[in-house]
């Protein structure tokens, strides 16, 4: 299908250090950004034009509502998903580790739920309907991505997420750039982009 897509990794996904995932990110040759959260990176999504965003991760971060009664849902790491460029919402694919980040209120984050209703959650029904803008739905435990969406890539997101990841996780990803020679600008609050250091 070769559909144009947006690759957006959270290591909170991981329970070990995910170096070779990583890498093989790197490897690609697109466009790379990291954040230590996952809404900022909203502008460098957003700066890309696709049609399928691939979203690795422990949570899902779509929010149908938010637990307060908060109208509009705010933006926040649980709910970054719907702020996506509309002309960006076609299908939304959710790569999760474990059964229990789909089932009712497993699938909140930061107050925001996708649908706490099983009857309703778009992720566990046969034949969801357009959610938060996004025009298909998808979710899976495996594979990471498939061939078809890892050649469709046009660029990277990485969130680090030191509050829901293991401790030594941003650590090991500091001292594994520093020794590839690859100089990280986090995300904080403008873009900047993960780049390679020329060496003497």
């Amino acid at each position: 299908m070769n559909d144009p897509t947006y690759i957006s990794v959270d290591l909170d996904y991981w329970k070990k250090f995910p170096g070779r995932f990583i890498w093989r990110m790197i490897n690609l040759g697109k466009p790379i950004a990291v954040s230590y959260h996952h809404h900022a990176l909203l502008r460098h999504m957003n700066s890309f034009s696709f049609s399928r965003l691939v979203n690795i991760d422990c949570h899902s971060d779509m929010c149908e509502g938010h637990l307060s009664g908060q109208t509009p849902v705010p933006l926040v790491d649980g709910s970054w998903a719907n702020f996506v460029k509309a002309s960006n919402m076609g299908e939304f694919i959710w790569v999760y580790p474990n059964d229990d980040c789909v089932n009712g209120e497993s699938n909140n984050d930061h107050s925001c739920f996708c649908n706490s209703d099983p009857d309703r959650n778009p992720f566990l029904v046969d034949d969801p309907e357009p959610i938060c803008g996004w025009e298909k739905l998808r979710c899976r435990k495996r594979p990471f991505l498939t061939k078809d969406e890892e050649k469709s890539a046009v660029a990277v997101g990485i969130c680090l997420s030191p509050e829901y990841s293991p401790t030594n996780f941003l650590m090991r990803f500091d001292t594994m750039m520093a020794n590839q020679g690859i100089d990280v600008d986090r995300i904080k609050p403008r873009e900047r982009k993960l780049r390679r250091v020329a060496t003497a």
